[in-house]
């Protein structure tokens, strides 16, 4: 559901959720939601290199998690 959500988010801002039509025309889009995903990731832990994020959203909790994204935006 969590990954859903980040493909919302990237339709909504100009990026591919779907890897298939991304690969198939680049150029019709920003990037796809591996680029959302890691913008995520960086806003939740600070760091671009982590273990993987749905594991670190789970272990922190939603609260703290949103904390970090307000903190980011």
């Amino acid at each position: 559901m969590w990954f859903n959500k980040l493909k919302e988010i990237a339709d909504k801002n100009g990026y591919a959720s779907d890897m298939k039509a991304y690969k198939a025309n680049p150029e019709n889009f920003k990037g796809n939601v591996s680029d959302v995903a890691e913008v995520v990731r960086i806003a939740v832990t600070g760091r671009a290199n982590t273990p993987d994020l749905w594991t670190i959203v789970h272990i922190m909790g939603e609260e703290q998690m949103k904390e970090r994204i307000s903190r980011f935006l």
